[in-house]
């Protein structure tokens, strides 16, 4: 090894070690003390702050923009607190940016762009809802003088007057037939990039014309991103583009529609080459250094005065990837995006901070009997345990190894007592130990049942006792174990199911087991009191697939929810139970522990509360099994109007706040406190006690 390479090798694995100790420092942080900022209306707390897009310091470097699942947070750079919480959008805040005096904030996402006068952290305007039209952008870029806005929508690009809220232009590419994954305007707004998610080109724009000046040669089809220097003369570029066995990123010089360079093939230096894609790229304002940022956590400096660029500095960012990347207008600090956000001292490669606290999206919420420990689950291999009474992070639970689609949490169940956590997972069904916040194993009827084969536990419910835990699984068998004693048993395995059971529920001393699943026999009941779980009732739903599903305290009463949207209340005490139509759109189901009051979640993330009594006291419409009904015209369209009326009587609130859809829902014993968790990534606890009018408009 020459000397040249030694010196490049020292520099790589000091640096490495360096970021190592200073991201060791930061692995057992605490999750900061709550700040409930923008609470919706009937939320006592908000627990995690939803998934990271984009992040996006201000031009004057004094406030930091997140940009997340569920809004836009707001910091203080000073002080690294929050200072406003930009909320109210339908799905992910996709993409931010600012305008060049820091005054607006443009974010984008499934209903619109939205401009917020970041001073009164209000809402300005909704561009494309001003516009009418309907789109779904989900990328934005701000002039730097906030008169221009480009945004994307799936594979057309728009430019916008700010000022007068109208639609200026449509930009048409031959070549944009897919979603557009990244845009890039330069700084003086005078040229646009776009590049696609499957096209192999790379679009170069005139503003001002809307027309189209070149066309870039990619490096395939693939998610890309791409970025102009600030003065719009190169373009830096990066994605899904491997080179041997290597990731690279290409630059252009855009003037000549040239290639300059590819980079991170065999020919760079030793260390600077990466396994993983880009993910994300930047340039300092200064033009002088990119960043480089790869799915696998690692950041590249490159030196851009150079003709040719060169490695100037190598170092592991964050843990996992890196989504975001955004520079302190000064180019002393790189902030980088992932799972948290860490401040990067760029002089000797330190950290300074990290903000922390974003969580995934839930699948699945359970409070105690208590109400003072929730447990959520994140579409991962993570689960989070909360004090409620503080609205405070207690610890992070984590399957070994980490970041497996094998320990995929699909459930999630703490019993009455808040002392167990039971998990549903891609590789069986798990038990946790609360005190220790430490995995007790998996629960297994016997080593076979840890074959790969049909082993993956879709839902877990405990009954209200603490008893019996219920147990759902992938092909179509729910197994009841029973917790009287120190050593949970095996009480009954139970098949019938010919698909995934996607939820079970317990009645209060677990004498009684429902089930959801699809196709024939979707919903079945079963007796469990003389341990035989003998069938008394089934099912089809036309087939329909069942995905959440509650009993009563009694086990009286099934609520039930499908696909498509419909939601039934189960008779059950009945010879041959009869469903009453609800006409409850709803995604998730859940009776609070007297029965009197029915949670439902929607996909759009609203949560409704209904009177139970009112609700068994509508008019039985007709169960079409088949399309006609056995009733007149004007029979049926007296008890559809019977049923709307009832609805109305029988609705005590509506509860909005989520950005995404309800995934889970969980009462306190005491009725006081409703918990749901959403795909947006957080859980918001709605006070149900001190709800002052027993009814709210929708």
């Amino acid at each position: 090894m020459n000397s040249m390479k030694e010196k490049k090798a020292l520099l790589f694995i000091s640096t490495l070690l360096l970021t190592s100790c200073a991201l060791m420092s930061t692995a057992f942080a605490q999750y900061p003390a709550p700040t409930q900022l923008s609470l919706p209306p009937g939320a006592k707390a908000r627990l995690g702050k939803g998934t990271i897009t984009e992040i996006a310091y201000a031009p004057d470097g004094n406030v930091f923009a997140v940009a997340t699942s569920a809004g836009v947070w707001l910091y203080d750079t000073e002080t690294y607190q929050e200072q406003a919480f930009l909320t109210g959008q339908r799905d992910e805040a996709a993409s931010i940016t600012w305008s060049g005096d820091g005054t607006l904030l443009a974010s984008a996402s499934a209903d619109g762009i939205r401009l917020w006068d970041v001073s009164t952290a209000t809402l300005k305007i909704n561009l494309t809802e001003h516009h009418g039209e309907h789109m779904i952008p989900d990328l934005v870029a701000l002039s730097t003088d906030g008169t221009l806005l480009v945004s994307s929508d799936f594979h057309e690009i728009r430019l916008w007057d700010v000022k007068t809220a109208t639609l200026k232009a449509t930009f048409k590419a031959p070549r944009h037939r897919e979603k557009v994954g990244s845009i890039s305007l330069s700084g003086d707004a005078r040229l646009l990039a776009s590049g696609s998610w499957h096209e192999d080109t790379i679009e170069i724009w005139d503003v001002k014309t809307a027309t189209l000046k070149a066309t870039l040669p990619g490096f395939g089809p693939g998610e890309k991103c791409v970025s102009l220097n600030p003065d719009g003369t190169r373009l830096a570029a990066g994605g899904i583009a491997e080179i041997g066995s290597k990731y690279a990123w290409f630059l252009w010089d855009v003037e000549n529609a040239t290639q300059i360079a590819t980079l991170g093939g065999d020919e760079i230096p030793e260390g600077g080459y990466s396994r993983s894609p880009v993910s994300s790229i930047s340039w300092s304002q200064d033009g002088r250094v990119l960043a480089v940022g790869y799915s696998d956590g690692i950041v590249r400096l490159w030196n851009m005065t150079d003709v040719i660029p060169t490695l100037k500095n190598i170092f592991r960012a964050n843990t996992e990837g890196i989504t975001s990347l955004s520079w302190s207008p000064d180019g002393t600090h790189l902030a980088t995006g992932g799972s948290d956000v860490r401040f990067w001292q760029l002089q000797n490669i330190t950290l300074k901070t990290t903000l922390i606290g974003y969580t995934g999206s839930v699948t699945s919420v359970s409070l105690s009997a208590d109400g003072k420990r929730l447990a959520s689950a994140i579409w991962t291999d993570t689960l989070h345990l909360w004090d409620v009474t503080t609205a405070t992070h207690i610890a992070t639970l984590r399957t070994t190894p980490t970041h497996s689609w094998k320990h995929v949490i699909e459930s999630v169940a703490l019993n009455p007592e808040g002392t167990l956590i039971a998990t549903g997972q891609a590789d069986g069904l798990r038990l946790w130990d609360v005190k220790s916040t430490k995995e007790i194993g998996l629960l297994t009827e016997k080593i076979s049942d840890r074959s790969p084969s049909g082993r993956r536990i879709s839902s877990v419910s405990w009954s209200a006792d603490g008893t019996h835990l219920a147990s759902g699984s992938e092909h179509g068998t729910v197994r009841l174990w029973d917790f009287t004693n120190t050593t949970p048993t095996l009480k009954a395995t139970l098949i019938g199911h010919r698909e995934e059971v996607h939820s079970v529920a317990l009645n209060a001393d677990g004498t009684r087991l429902a089930s959801a699943s699809e196709g024939s026999h979707a919903l079945r009941l079963r007796d469990m009191e003389n341990g035989t779980g003998k069938v008394i009732f089934s099912e089809s739903l036309r087939g329909d697939h069942v995905h959440s599903i509650s009993l009563n305290a009694d086990g009286t009463l099934l609520a039930s929810t499908s696909w498509s949207n419909e939601t039934f209340l189960w008779d059950l005490p009945r010879v041959n139970p009869k469903p009453i139509f609800t006409g409850i759109s709803s995604n998730c189901v859940a009776f609070n522990s007297d029965g009197t009051l029915l949670a439902s979640g929607d996909v759009y993330g609203k949560v409704s509360l209904w009177e139970v009594p009112t609700l068994t006291a509508v008019p039985k419409t007709p169960f079409r099994k088949n399309k006609t009904l056995p009733i007149s015209v004007i029979s049926e369209a007296f008890v559809k109007v019977s049923v709307i009326l009832k609805l109305i009587d029988a609705h005590k609130a509506t509860f909005t706040g989520h950005a995404d859809r309800i995934r889970g829902l969980s009462w306190s014993t005491d009725g006081r406190i409703l918990a749901s968790g959403s795909a947006d990534g957080t859980v918001l606890l709605w006070d149900i006690n001190a709800l002052q009018h027993p009814k709210t408009d929708n």
